[in-house]
C-alpha cells in the first residue's frame, strides 16, 4: 500500500543509503559486490533455512532434538545484509541490530535474532497473519525472517553483532547443543518507545491543544490497533508504553499518494491528515492465536506488571468460582490506557535515584508508592500456601490443579515486592474493589489478603486507600489529557473488565467525533468489522 512505503526522499533513509555505498554513481552490481567484501553477510552462504507452509511451523524441539530436519528444510535465497553492529534494543526474547538490505538501502530495516523457540515461531505466524491481513497500519512490516544453527560470519559489523549476543545472559540459557538461531528482517521504528518519544515531544509543541489532538490521534490508532487484532486471529497479551509500543516515522508521501490516513469501522470512516509519527506494536511471542471454538480461558498472567489488568491478578479461590482467568481484548484495553497514562506520566521504567532498583518507580502511578512492609511478605506466603495445598494429597485433584494454575500462573514469588507494590498503589489510584462494584473479587486470595492488611492499618490509625480512588485527580493528567480524555481513560481503567466499554464502543464514543470524516464515501485504507470476535464471555 503506497501509505506504507518508504520514501527514498526520507532523510533517515537517506542517511542509511549513504552507509550501504561508497558511489552512488557506480552500477548496481558492482556496489552490490563491494558491500560483500566488506562485511556484508550473504545468507545463502551459510546453513539459513525457512518454512514454506505457515500453516505448518516446525516444533523447535523436534528440530533440536533432530538436527537433520533443519537440513531437509529449503535454503534462504540469495540475501545480503550490511550492519554496523549497533545494538538497537534487546528484550526478554532477543535483541535488535541495525541492518541494510544491500538490494534495497532504501528500506529502513532491523534485524531481532533470538533463540528460535517456540515463541520465535509464534511470532512469525504472528507477523505473517497481521502483514497479510494488514488492517492496520500500527503493526511492523516484516521484510524476512529465517532460522540457522549459526550465527553470522565474523565480518565487519556482524563481528560486534556475534560479541554481543556472546555476552548476552539470554543466549546462554540452556544447551548450546543443536541451538537454533531465529532472524527477523522488520521496518525500523526509529522513534524509540512510545513513552520517551512523547516525553520529547510534549516539550516541543507550541501548545496544550497540539498535545490533545495527538493525543486524540495516537489514542485512535492504538484502539483501533487493539480491535483490529483479533481480526487477524491474535490478541497480543503484552502490550506497554515503554515495553514494545514504538515510534516510527511516516515516510513523505509520494505525489500519488493521499494527504489522509483514512480507517474504517463498519460503514463509519474516520481521517486525519497523514501524520509524521505513527505508534507501531511489536513483539508478538506470547500472542494468543485464535482459532474457532478455542477458549479465551488463561493459565498465565503474560503481560508486564507495568501494565497488567486486574483480572489477570484477582481470580477465585476455587475453580467453580465467579472471577475466572479470561483473556480478552478488555485486558489489551487496559495495558493500552496504563501506556496512554504514560506517554503523560513519564516513562513506567524510570526509579527514583536515591533509591535500591527494586523501590520506587519514579513515574509509575501505582509503583510510585511504598506498600506496607508486611505486605510483600503476604504474597510470599500466600505462595506458599498454594503450593502446600497442591501437595497435599487429602485435597481434591481439582482443587489442587487450581491452586497449582494460580501459583505457577498468576501469584509468581519473586514478583511479590513488585506486585505489593502494584497492588497498593491500584488501590489508592483507582479505589478500594469489593463484590458491588465487581462481583466476586471478595471471594478471592489477593483480594482477602489486601483487606486483612487493611484492617490491620486502620485499627492501628495509618494511612490506607479511600474508597473512590484519586487518578484523575492528578495536575499532569488534568492539565495534558482533554476532558473527554479522562473520561474515556476513566471507563477504560476500571477493575471490573465487563464495566469496560468494548474497543468498537472506545472507536465510536464521542472523543473520536472530529475524526469521523467528512467524506464518508472516502476509500478507507485500513478496515475492520463493527464486531468485536474476543469481548468478554456473556455467559463469563
Amino acid at each position: 500500500q503506497n501509505t506504507e512505503q518508504n520514501s527514498k526522499d526520507s532523510p533517515a533513509v537517506g542517511e542509511k543509503r549513504k552507509l550501504s555505498t561508497v558511489d552512488s554513481n557506480r552500477p548496481k552490481k558492482t556496489s552490490r559486490l563491494l558491500d560483500s567484501i566488506r562485511g556484508g553477510w550473504d545468507i545463502s552462504n551459510t546453513n539459513t533455512r525457512v518454512i514454506a507452509n505457515y500453516k505448518e511451523l516446525p516444533n523447535s524441539r523436534e528440530l533440536q532434538d533432530n538436527p537433520e530436519k533443519l537440513s531437509s528444510l529449503p535454503s534462504a535465497t540469495k540475501r545480503t545484509y550490511m550492519t554496523k553492529g549497533e545494538k538497537k534494543g534487546e528484550g526478554t526474547f532477543g535483541i535488535v541490530f541495525d541492518v541494510t538490505d544491500v538490494a534495497k538501502p532504501e528500506q529502513n530495516q532491523v534485524m531481532k535474532i533470538s533463540i528460535a523457540d517456540s515463541g520465535f515461531f509464534s511470532e512469525i505466524l504472528a507477523l505473517v497473519k497481521l502483514n497479510k491481513h494488514r488492517k492496520t497500519p500500527n503493526i511492523p512490516r516484516l521484510f524476512n525472517w529465517f532460522i540457522s544453527d549459526q550465527l553470522p560470519p565474523r565480518e565487519g559489523g556482524w563481528s560486534k553483532v556475534n560479541d554481543i549476543i556472546a555476552n548476552s545472559s539470554q543466549f546462554r540459557k540452556g544447551s548450546s547443543t543443536n541451538r537454533l538461531y531465529g532472524y527477523l528482517v522488520m521496518e525500523n521504528a526509529e522513534g524509540g518507545t512510545l513513552a520517551s518519544f512523547f516525553q520529547h515531544y510534549r516539550d516541543n509543541v507550541p501548545s496544550i491543544e497540539h498535545v490533545w489532538y495527538t493525543l486524540d490521534v495516537t489514542m485512535f490508532q492504538l484502539v483501533f490497533s487493539v480491535a483490529a487484532l483479533p481480526q487477524c486471529g491474535l490478541l497480543h497479551r503484552d502490550l506497554g508504553g515503554s515495553n514494545n509500543i514504538l515510534v516510527g516515522f511516516v515516510p513523505r508521501p509520494n505525489p500519488e499518494d493521499t494527504t489522509d490516513w483514512v480507517f474504517a469501522v463498519g460503514d463509519t470512516k474516520f481521517s486525519f491528515p497523514r501524520p509524521s509519527f505513527k505508534p507501531i506494536m511489536i513483539d508478538y511471542g506470547t500472542a494468543n492465536h485464535l482459532a474457532r471454538n478455542r477458549s479465551l480461558k488463561t493459565d498465565f498472567r503474560y503481560t508486564t506488571l507495568r501494565y497488567r489488568a486486574p483480572e489477570l491478578i484477582f481470580i477465585s479461590d476455587s475453580q467453580p468460582g465467579t472471577l475466572q482467568p479470561w483473556y480478552t481484548t478488555t485486558a489489551d484495553l487496559f495495558s493500552i490506557g496504563m501506556s496512554i497514562l504514560e506517554i503523560v506520566l513519564g516513562d513506567f521504567c524510570q526509579r527514583r535515584k536515591d533509591v535500591h532498583r527494586d523501590d520506587i518507580y519514579k513515574c509509575h502511578p501505582f509503583m510510585c508508592y511504598k506498600c506496607p512492609q508486611d505486605l510483600p511478605k503476604r504474597l510470599e506466603d500466600l505462595h506458599e500456601h498454594l503450593l502446600s495445598v497442591e501437595k497435599d494429597s487429602e485435597e481434591t485433584k481439582e482443587n489442587r490443579d487450581w491452586c497449582r494454575m494460580l501459583r505457577k500462573g498468576f501469584i509468581d514469588k519473586g514478583e511479590s515486592k513488585l506486585l505489593a507494590k502494584y497492588l497498593w498503589g491500584m488501590y489508592h489510584e483507582l479505589g478500594v474493589p469489593n463484590d458491588d462494584t465487581w462481583p466476586g473479587i471478595e471471594s478471592t486470595h489477593v483480594w482477602k489478603l489486601m483487606n486483612d492488611v487493611i484492617q490491620t492499618r486502620k485499627n492501628l490509625n495509618q494511612n490506607v486507600p479511600s474508597p473512590d480512588g484519586r487518578l484523575f485527580d492528578k495536575p499532569q493528567l488534568k492539565q495534558h489529557f482533554s476532558e473527554s480524555q479522562r473520561d474515556i481513560l476513566r471507563e477504560i481503567l476500571q477493575y471490573n473488565p465487563k464495566r469496560r466499554p468494548d474497543v468498537i464502543k472506545v472507536l465510536q464514543s464521542d472523543l473520536f467525533d472530529h475524526l469521523r470524516a467528512k467524506d464518508q464515501a472516502a476509500k478507507a485504507t485500513w478496515t475492520i468489522s463493527p464486531k468485536n470476535p474476543c469481548s468478554w464471555p456473556t455467559h463469563a
